[in-house]
């Protein structure tokens, strides 16, 4: 238990909590012109979900925008990196390879 104590403190610090803290500032109106100390910020609830996904065109169309760029740079990063770490596997796997233990632990 107590060995696990730094890396969960360090999980929820670093992974959890800004997460929790993205989904609520999902639900206010926090933008440059609601910023403290001058105009604070406010709850607005679901108002941006359904502007989003039912009422606003422009909303709409920046979320679909961002979200298939986000989907498109997933999808090519996780093939590249396979592609390239099975290139690299191959490579040191061969037998003109020198050092194969030093290539390993990079």
């Amino acid at each position: 238990m107590t060995l696990l104590a730094a890396p969960m403190t360090t999980l929820l610090l670093f992974t959890v909590l800004p997460i929790i803290f993205m989904i609520l500032i999902a639900f206010t109106n926090f933008d440059a012109n609601h910023q403290p100390p001058g105009n604070l910020f406010t709850w607005t609830g679901m108002q941006n979900v359904t502007d989003i996904f039912l009422g606003n065109a422009t909303k709409t169309r920046t979320f679909t925008g961002i979200l298939g760029w986000t989907i498109v740079w997933a999808i090519f990063a996780t093939f590249t990196n396979y592609f390239f770490g099975m290139v690299l596997a191959i490579i040191i796997n061969n037998k003109l390879v020198k050092a194969k233990k030093m290539w390993r632990t990079w």
